[in-house]
């Protein structure tokens, strides 16, 4: 009695100050999943020891590991024990595994122990505070529990049995294996007044908790949570009881109204209202098992006929989602026409394989169901297109029903997976929805080009670069994608694209014609040549394109050539594409830029062909004054002033003066026009205010001359006025002068 009674407190004592984690493991083909029960929104950390992996988690006070080792093997984890600190668990690893972990949902930690080599990016590689492991031998070193003060008025655990063993009883150790920690310590040897004075302590605290328990009994039989089972005999208790462990003589009943308590759980729903589907439609982990595919897929199809021929819908739904379980996209669709039925759960089921091998997904079937927190959120955020989401997504939603699925379709949808968590600014889910697909022992060119996009979200532009590079020069596997990936990183990041890349390029829109990624692909290509000045060349694959792609895409084309020429090209070959039918298609933009360089060419019939095709809605004032500068090119003085009419800025006021030049007979020269300032507008108008402050000084003189006031003639000193109307008039000369020296007279008709 006194034993157990002992057991019991130092139970208590660990509860008083924290919870013990409940763990359990499960055996997978290619990991060893291991849960850990722990407190909602607590902290936790796993990282590298000498030993393998150490978990810590600050707000428990131990783990329980008496089934850890019932359903694994000891081969992906060697041991686990509780370290130097109780808050702390030693996974001891010796294989050449890794460790990834996630919070699957409030309280419930999963690490999963992988086979292979760590991925770069794995994030529990780094080392933790080394942990000391205690040896049961070891165990007598470690310092003393303080004394247990019962606590009052709690309803203790009924777990005395009614026969209790005899106080001679060694103490029990509870072990895994061994060596494990042991659970009851044998004091050292001491004088005999300390041991005398700890005995008399300790049975001070043991008939505390005695009266502790007697009237916890009693509160329990006086309120109705225990009833007494009085006459039954410990041979019969022993063959209900688990493992014949005696019964305390008691049963218990619970305390809770079980008439409150709703019998089914609410149906999930959407941010705006919406039923989530249910989650039996997409636990995709569970539609097959680990045996061979040829195996499982025969023994279906032995069962699709049913009595009188009749196609059997059951064994066709299990037979479609065995082909989603191994990836098999189409066939699973296929196999859902063979008997016309289509339920709701086969709806998704269909969209699932369409996600699956990328093909479109019934339009409307994932609408608004990304916001769902259940295992259609990930496929709701699969089939997104890349635009904005139609609601907020919960990552830890995602990643749950990710890590859930078998590890072909994790590397398989991986990529793609965190391609969405990228176009939604999630780093951290994107990193851990392309772990598995990293890890692999071939990665596939998905998934390195996903890792070149991750790296170059995260700022390591070099290592994207490095991939991407090593991926189209050194690898035979290089796809459409890939190339177009490299070329605009080419374009970005100046990475120069030799001769043997374009060709490379070509084979692969040859080997990929009539699909859109061969059409992203030349489109990459001609920018990649209009970024390295070969001009020609990108004209030639715009004309080979024309024929089959879409019109608006063919302007946009076009509108890049002309504006890489505008900028870079020659004349003559600025020219030679300004003269060409394909220049009358352009945005309006580039008609204005062109018609500008084209009238500095001397080419004004062009340039007002050109103008001629603007819409109303074009028409700003540079219209205007480029078809008043074609005008006065070609002669036309009238024709210029009506291009400018209703325009009163400096720069139409040039013209119109350089339209009366023309109209007396001189030639007009587009690049000698004066510039139109604010000077030129006050001297014009006779402002002569303005131009008191000008930074010319003739017209600062000029003004200043004018706005004079001209004293009056004084009779009182005649001679002293004289002198100076003479000096002014001398001043006033020498004004004149400047002026006529800095304008031409105009010529006479």
């Amino acid at each position: 009695m006194r034993l157990l009674l002992t057991v019991l407190l130092v139970m208590l004592a660990c509860k008083a100050v924290a919870q013990t984690a409940n763990v359990q493991t499960g055996e997978h083909s290619d990991f060893t999943r291991v849960v850990v029960t722990i407190p909602e929104a607590a902290n936790w950390q796993l990282g590298r020891n000498e030993d393998g992996y150490l978990l810590r988690v600050p707000d428990i006070a131990g783990y329980d590991l008496r089934r850890f080792f019932d359903l694994i093997p000891r081969e992906r984890i060697l041991d686990a024990n509780i370290g130097a600190q109780s808050n702390t668990l030693q996974l001891s690893v010796t294989c050449q595994c890794y460790v990834d972990a996630f919070v699957d949902r409030p309280g419930i930690l999963v690490i999963d122990v992988r086979s292979g080599s760590a991925p770069a990016n794995a994030r529990f590689e780094q080392p933790l505070d080394p942990v000391e492991v205690f040896l049961a031998e070891e165990i007598e070193q470690r310092p003393t529990l303080p004394r247990f003060s019962v606590p009052e008025r709690q309803l203790l655990p009924l777990i005395i049995p009614r026969n209790s063993a005899p106080e001679s009883e060694p103490p029990t150790v509870i072990s895994n294996s061994a060596p494990r920690v042991a659970l009851s310590v044998t004091a050292p040897d001491r004088p005999n007044e300390e041991a005398q004075n700890e005995v008399e302590a300790r049975n001070a605290d043991l008939r505390a908790l005695e009266q502790s328990i007697t009237e916890s009994l009693a509160r329990g039989l006086s309120e109705g949570v225990l009833l007494p089972d009085i006459g039954q005999t410990n041979d019969v208790q022993a063959n209900v009881a688990p493992q014949n462990v005696p019964s305390p003589g008691v049963e218990t009943r619970t305390g809770i109204d079980l008439a409150a308590v709703p019998s089914a759980q609410k149906a999930l729903r959407t941010q705006e209202g919406q039923v989530c589907p249910a989650d039996t439609f997409f636990d995709v982990a569970n539609w097959g098992d680990d045996r061979p595919f040829s195996e499982q897929i025969g023994q279906l199809r032995s069962s699709f006929v049913g009595e009188f021929d009749r196609l059997d819908e059951a064994s066709i739904l299990a037979t479609a989602r065995l082909f989603v379980r191994f990836g098999f996209g189409r066939e699973a669709a296929q196999t859902l026409q063979m008997d016309g039925v289509l339920s709701q759960e086969r709806q998704y089921l269909l969209g699932i394989a369409q996600i699956m091998d990328e093909d479109p997904v019934s339009a409307g079937l994932f609408d608004k169901l990304v916001s769902c927190q259940s295992n259609v959120a990930l496929w709701a955020l699969l089939a997104a297109d890349g635009g904005a989401l139609d609601g907020t997504v919960d990552p830890a939603i995602v990643l749950r029903a990710f890590k859930a699925l078998p590890s072909p379709l994790q590397s398989h949808l991986g990529p793609r997976l965190s391609e969405r968590f990228l176009a939604i600014g999630d780093e951290e889910s994107a990193r851990q929805s392309l772990a598995k697909a990293i890890s692999e022992p071939l990665p596939s060119m998905d998934a390195k080009l996903a890792e070149a996009e991750l790296l170059q979200d995260l700022g390591e532009t070099n290592a994207a670069n490095e991939t991407l590079t090593q991926l189209v020069r050194e690898d035979n596997r290089t796809t459409p994608q890939t190339m177009t990936a490299f070329l605009k990183a080419a374009i970005n990041e100046g990475i120069p694209v030799g001769p043997q890349d374009f060709l490379l390029a070509d084979a692969l829109r040859f080997e990929h014609e009539a699909t859109a990624q061969a059409e992203e692909l030349a489109f990459a290509q001609i920018h990649a040549y209009l970024h390295q000045g070969e001009f020609d060349l990108a004209r030639q694959l715009i004309d080979e394109l024309a024929p089959t792609i879409d019109p608006s895409a063919l302007a946009e084309a076009n509108n890049a050539l002309a504006a890489a020429m505008l900028s870079g090209a020659d004349d003559i070959r600025f020219l030679d594409f300004a003269f060409d039918d394909r220049s009358l298609m352009l945005n309006a933009s580039i008609h204005i830029t062109m018609a500008e360089r084209l009238l500095d060419l001397g080419f004004p019939v062009r340039a007002v062909e050109l103008l001629t095709l603007l819409e109303p809605r074009d028409q700003a004032d540079i219209v205007q004054y480029l078809r008043a500068e074609a005008a006065l090119m070609l002669g036309d003085a009238e024709g210029a002033t009506q291009a400018l009419t209703g325009l009163g800025t400096p720069q139409a006021m040039a013209l119109a003066d350089a339209a009366e030049a023309v109209a007396l007979g001189n030639t007009f020269d587009r690049r000698g026009l004066p510039a139109a300032t604010a000077t030129t507008t006050s001297w014009r108008r006779g402002d002569w205010a303005a131009l008191s402050s000008s930074s010319d000084p003739l017209l600062r003189d000029v003004s200043e001359t004018i706005l004079d006031d001209v004293p009056a003639f004084s009779q009182d000193a005649p001679l002293a006025a004289g002198l100076n109307l003479l000096e002014r008039s001398a001043q006033s000369r020498d004004v004149v002068d400047r002026l006529l020296q800095r304008f031409e007279t105009p010529a006479d008709s």
